[in-house]
Parts: C-alpha cells; sequence; structure tokens
C-alpha cells in the first residue's frame, strides 16, 4: 500500500511493475485529484480514465442545490415587489383618507409598517 498521494512518489512505486503489466490495465477509477489523474497517465498509458461515480454526483447535486437558492431568492424579490407595491398603494390610499402617515420600510422579506399619528407610534 502507498501512502499519500505525491504523484512522484506513487508513480515511482507503480513503475517498479512491469510496463508489460501496467500496458494490460483498461480501465482506471480515480476521484477528481489532478494529481491521481496524472498517476493514472504516466503509469498505465493505454487504460481509460474513468472518474468515480461518487465524486460525479456529488457535484451535479452541489451545482443543482446552487441553481435551486437562486432561483429560490429570485422568487422572494420578486414576491417582496409585488408585496411593496401592492402595501406602498394601500398606504397611499389610507394617507389620503385618514390624518395618518403610513410607512412601509422593506427589510429583505420583512417588512416595518409604522402608524404615525400626532399622539402615539405603533408598530405592527
Amino acid at each position: 500500500m502507498v501512502k499519500g498521494t505525491v504523484s512522484e512518489k506513487v508513480i515511482s512505486i507503480l513503475e517498479q511493475v512491469p510496463i508489460r503489466i501496467r500496458k494490460k490495465v483498461k480501465e482506471v477509477t480515480l476521484d477528481l485529484a489532478p494529481t491521481m489523474e496524472r498517476i493514472a497517465r504516466r503509469t498505465f498509458p493505454y487504460a481509460k480514465l474513468v472518474s468515480d461515480r461518487f465524486h460525479v454526483q456529488q457535484l451535479a447535486g452541489d451545482a443543482v442545490q446552487q441553481l435551486r437558492i437562486e432561483y429560490r431568492w429570485e422568487a422572494i424579490d420578486q414576491e417582496n415587489k409585488v408585496m411593496l407595491k401592492s402595501y406602498t398603494v394601500f398606504f397611499a390610499a389610507l394617507s389620503m383618507k385618514t390624518p395618518w402617515i403610513g410607512f412601509c420600510v422593506a427589510f429583505g422579506t420583512w417588512f416595518l409598517f409604522l402608524w404615525i399619528t400626532t399622539k402615539t407610534c405603533i408598530k405592527y
């Protein structure tokens, strides 16, 4: 067993196996580390290099998760714009009918409503 992945050390050990045997290797499965690819290419010249399924699935899962997060934030931003617009229209109509002034301030996905009168300030 060879410890570590220092390519020159591993290559020197694998080169102790006769070349006629190494040429018979048809396929080498490896992770996505570039050192492992270098080792396989130099010591098994006729082998086909195959990335292991676990790492490929992990990369695909990470990519899907990143896209899911981006699309979710886009949907949240769109919902916030619609809500802010409707609340702005509501408060504009309300402030015309009453002596109160309505303010709507957006904080990410949360909204803070302040009703200001001449005597009190209530937060909802």
